[in-house]
């Protein structure tokens, strides 16, 4: 986990990612309504989101991601969210909320 939070946008070497993108990804997943689709966007861009130090954006897509995956009985992608939240709450200094999750 530490090395996650230690990142950075993505890493000194690469492109920074266009939050345009992100957005017009999670807005096709919408519009396909198709839960497999949108809750892989969610994640993806909960990842991205992570990677920009956007503590906010990952945390409200990481729980939108587990309310979709237990919806749609996703079990792999419930464990994503999952790590993503814990993920933001140990790159917050949390460790202690995040620790149960990760």
């Amino acid at each position: 986990m530490s090395l996650l939070c230690g990142l950075g946008p993505m890493g000194a070497r690469l492109p920074r990612p266009s939050p345009q993108r992100i957005d017009e990804a999670l807005t096709l997943a919408q519009e396909l309504a198709h839960p497999f689709s949108l809750v892989y966007a969610l994640t993806c861009a909960a990842i991205v989101h992570g990677f920009l130090r956007e503590g906010q954006a990952t945390q409200k897509l990481a729980e939108e991601v587990i309310a979709l995956a237990r919806e749609q009985g996703f079990p792999f992608w419930l464990t994503w969210g999952t790590i993503l939240q814990g993920w933001h709450w140990r790159c917050r200094g949390r460790e202690r909320r995040g620790l149960p999750h990760a």
